[in-house]
């Protein structure tokens, strides 16, 4: 941290964690270093305390959504949907709207786990709020592609909205259409 004399590691918490926390709090307070006269003439750096102690919101959301894809999803391991959903979830899809706990939707995927496989996973996550939305394509059993877009609401760390107005079960979509998270 340029206030305290050294830098910031790229790594979200090291070993200079604390003293850059306690460099960064002195420069907001006024202390030692808060300016660039006593910098000896250094120019003063600005730095956003929430941006090295957490998340946020947005990436807080995306995080959840690529466990429900990456760990759920294209592992068909449902068993984990109460830990990423509900307790109740209100779905809005081909089906109509309804609302299931995470358990009953949890139960209602499992039959199919021993039936599918997931291959040619790929998808795009976009955040505002309290809201994301994924863009996304794959194969099931190597044949069938689905092409969907998704919007999911997210509420103290679990899902518990989401629309998913149409899905392509005949898709055509190719992987270099889906935007890269980069």
């Amino acid at each position: 941290y340029a206030g305290f004399g050294g830098h910031i590691e790229t790594t979200p918490v090291n070993a200079h964690f604390p003293f850059v926390l306690y460099g960064m709090l002195l420069d907001l307070c006024g202390g030692p270093g808060a300016n660039a006269s006593r910098r000896g003439g250094r120019p003063e750096r600005t730095i956003q305390p929430r941006s090295l102690i957490r998340m946020s919101k947005e990436e807080d959301n995306k995080a959840l959504m690529r466990r429900w894809y990456d760990e759920m999803w294209s592992n068909l391991a449902f068993e984990k949907i109460p830990e990423l959903a509900g307790p109740n979830y209100k779905r809005h899809d081909v089906r109509g709207t309804r609302v299931v706990t995470a358990e009953e939707y949890r139960d209602e995927l499992l039959p199919v786990a021993g039936q599918w496989k997931i291959s040619d996973f790929s998808y795009f996550l976009m955040a505002e709020g309290d809201f994301v939305t994924a863009i996304g394509s794959w194969k099931i059993n190597n044949s069938m592609q689905w092409d969907w877009v998704q919007t999911f609401r997210v509420e103290n760390g679990k899902l518990v909205e989401t629309w998913l107005p149409a899905m392509a079960m005949e898709g055509k979509w190719k992987p270099e259409e889906i935007p890269s998270q980069t």
